[in-house]
Formats: structure tokens, C-alpha cells, sequence
């Protein structure tokens, strides 16, 4: 994502909130595979879903906002 990859994950409540349209949501069913070969035949959509993570990438999941967060919670 950081880079522009298009993330595929099966549901995650986590990667919802983060990402919301920034990464390709796999069913939790076999037909994840179909998903995924939907997916890959559509170039414009894997487009927007890449750039929509890149951009939540940017905006609070590099380095920088992980060592932020340990130093709020350390207190330092």
C-alpha cells in the first residue's frame, strides 16, 4: 500500500476503519479466488483501490505515526 500495491484481505473489521475503499475485500468463502480473478480482469478498479490505500497509507500508517504512538503511550 505504502508503495501502491493493491492489499487483498478476507473481512477485517480493522481494515475497514483504516482503509475503507483502499484494499480488496476477499470473501471469507472459497470464492475468494473468484474475487480475485474479478479483480485482476478489472485494471481501473484495482487503480482506484490503490491509490485510495496509498493515500490511507500516507495519512497514518508509516513508521513516523507507529513511533508517535509508542511515545504518546510512553509518555515521553
Amino acid at each position: 500500500m505504502a508503495n501502491g500495491a493493491v492489499a487483498a484481505n478476507g473481512p477485517s473489521a480493522p481494515m475497514a476503519k483504516d482503509f475503507l475503499a483502499g484494499f480488496l475485500k476477499l470473501p471469507a468463502k472459497p470464492s475468494a479466488a473468484a474475487a480475485l480473478e474479478a479483480a485482476l480482469a478489472d485494471d481501473a478498479r484495482l487503480e482506484a483501490i490503490a491509490a485510495a490505500g496509498h493515500k490511507a497509507c500516507l495519512a497514518g500508517h508509516l513508521w513516523e505515526h507507529r513511533a508517535a504512538e509508542i511515545l504518546r503511550l510512553a509518555a515521553v
